[in-house]
């Protein structure tokens, strides 16, 4: 089945196929531009996720920083979907990473080496929990988060009120 949707503004037409494309292979940009899908935002929540492969990047400019690149497919949980997920993980955040799977695995009181947690990761799936945030100084800028543990609930700000009579 296809879906024609068209934006008014400038009369451009764009196919929606309902067709089974696999979302999970590499193109190239030239093959992506010809038949690729834009995927549509991840909804909050948690997902599974397995990891397909990594591998740790140089800079490639002087004063650089090295990152490791990480390529999972997720699914989710409400309607079984798969889909990839492309992650860059800079020192901080891959550390911050490998301690939430160790915890999510029981493990996080012990030494594991980082290829076997990496080795686990590519032969089983781990949870992710995907959020939103917008940054406080530019509010039109979101950022997609990954957790590798659930994060904390968002609570709204939560004013106090102190009685004036209790400082007399």
């Amino acid at each position: 089945m296809k879906n024609l949707l068209t934006n008014q503004s400038n009369s451009t037409t764009i196919n929606q196929s309902n067709t089974n494309t696999n979302v999970t292979t590499k193109l190239s940009f030239e093959e992506f531009y010809n038949s690729g899908v834009s995927l549509k935002k991840l909804r909050e929540g948690k997902y599974s996720a397995r990891l397909k492969e990594h591998k740790f990047v140089k800079p490639t400019v002087e004063g650089g920083n090295p990152y490791v690149s990480m390529d999972f497919v997720i699914t989710d949980l409400v309607d079984g979907s798969t889909r990839p997920l492309h992650e860059n993980k800079f020192e901080q955040g891959f550390s911050i990473m490998l301690s939430q799977v160790k915890t999510q695995l029981n493990k996080e009181d012990e030494n594991i080496p980082v290829p076997a947690i990496l080795a686990h990761m590519l032969n089983n799936d781990v949870d992710i929990w995907v959020e939103y945030a917008q940054d406080p100084l530019e509010p039109n800028k979101t950022y997609r988060n990954i957790h590798f543990l659930e994060p904390v609930a968002k609570t709204s700000a939560q004013s106090t009120t102190v009685s004036l009579s209790s400082f007399k």
